[in-house]
């Protein structure tokens, strides 16, 4: 149950539908984890967010999504202690704080000053969005996720970071929530459909390889109207 920090306590998912599928209610309790994660997140560090530009916030986004690339498709161990799912719930959460920035005035130093300031509220705002968004793919889409690899999946958040590098837009920073969020789930559910018709008819052929820190480094960064100092 994500807390706020004068003590107040909030359940994000306090009133569900009653005929919501198994995925909804799984994708809601991320919302959850999301939240008390942004939560534990704002006590330790309050909002020294504020103070990066939207383009270092990008970065850091990309510098989780190549990890989590790396893990799932090259390396051979893991050597940090780090749960991946941990990682996917990361990248969640700081895509939510870029989507609350880009909304926000430019930073000035004397906003730190005093009481810091709780962006709570402006997280939940985000999470109304993402669950909307979530709520009308899921009509159209299903549950498709469940079925794709963690592999691919991987690539689908990389591919949308590097979209943010390109272009920051609020949707797509929308659809790299909900994507990191399903990944997050992903991991957590125990049952895998290794048996699927899809799984089986995925094609061993490699594909050429491609560096994306290449990429990422010759491509300019965002354009925003009031992030971008």
């Amino acid at each position: 149950m994500a807390t706020t920090n004068d003590g107040a306590k909030l359940r994000y998912t306090e009133k569900l539908p009653k005929n919501m599928t198994t995925e909804a209610q799984k994708f809601h309790d991320a919302l959850e984890r999301l939240a008390e994660n942004f939560v534990e997140k704002e006590a330790n560090y309050g909002p020294a967010w504020r103070v990066m530009r939207l383009p270092s916030l990008i970065d850091l986004l990309f510098v989780k999504a190549y990890r989590a690339k790396h893990l799932l498709t090259e390396a051979k161990e893991q050597k940090v202690n780090e749960p991946l799912r941990e990682t996917f719930l990361d990248i969640a959460s700081y895509t939510a704080i870029t989507y609350i920035q880009a909304s926000l005035p430019p930073w000035h130093f004397e906003a730190l000053l005093g009481q810091p300031k709780s962006y709570f509220a402006d997280l939940l705002t985000v999470l109304d969005a993402a669950k909307n968004l979530y709520e009308a793919k899921n009509a159209d889409y299903g549950s498709i996720w469940i079925v794709l690899p963690l592999p691919t999946l991987a690539d689908f958040i990389l591919a949308r970071t590097m979209r943010l590098k390109s272009s920051y837009s609020s949707d797509q920073a929308l659809d790299l929530l909900i994507l990191s969020l399903l990944t997050h789930l992903k991991i957590q559910i125990s049952t895998t459909l290794s048996n699927s018709p899809y799984t089986q008819i995925r094609t061993k052929t490699p594909l050429r390889a491609f560096d994306p820190t290449l990429w990422y480094h010759n491509t300019s960064p965002p354009s925003t109207p009031s992030q971008i100092a």
